[in-house]
């Protein structure tokens, strides 16, 4: 029985316009898919730019191309940082006070220890992202001992 109705089936011809309906539903369902696909990297694309510029600090802004600047003020911010540090602690454990010299102090400066053949833009770079991801850090401890006190 369901032979004789598949054999029906397979002899008759669609309808006329059948295909060409059939390809344009087919188009339609493309366009959609490809403008929701784009759509959606755009939006990640965005929402990660977004999150890069808000989320990301320059410590040193408008310094370009002048190495010592860059270590004279991550001097300068270290300290200013420890000054809060110690107004929001008052006396801080050792333990935490080596922890933040551990982290800060350095016996010979990163700027001391660049090659000389690369560029000062280069070595400003280079010592702008270590020395904000020190002071991005010595931040956190600094929130944390805010929010301890605040409790």
């Amino acid at each position: 029985m369901t032979i004789d109705k598949k054999d029906i089936f397979y002899s008759m011809e669609p309808a006329e316009g059948h295909f060409e309906r059939f390809e344009a539903r087919l188009e339609d369902r493309r366009r959609k898919v490809f403008s929701w696909r784009i759509m959606t990297a755009v939006s990640i694309a965005a929402a990660f730019a977004i999150l890069l510029i808000i989320g990301r600090k320059d410590h040193f802004v408008g310094i370009v191309a002048n190495p010592d600047a860059v270590y004279v003020s991550y001097l300068e911010q270290v300290q200013d940082r420890y000054k809060d540090i110690y107004k929001y602690a008052g006396d801080l454990d050792s333990s935490l006070d080596a922890e933040l010299d551990d982290l800060t102090e350095e016996n010979i400066p990163l700027i001391d220890q660049l090659p000389e053949e690369l560029s000062d833009r280069a070595k400003t770079k280079l010592l702008k992202t270590h020395y904000g991801r020190i002071l991005d850090a010595v931040d956190m401890i600094k929130q944390d001992i805010k929010t301890q006190n605040s409790l």
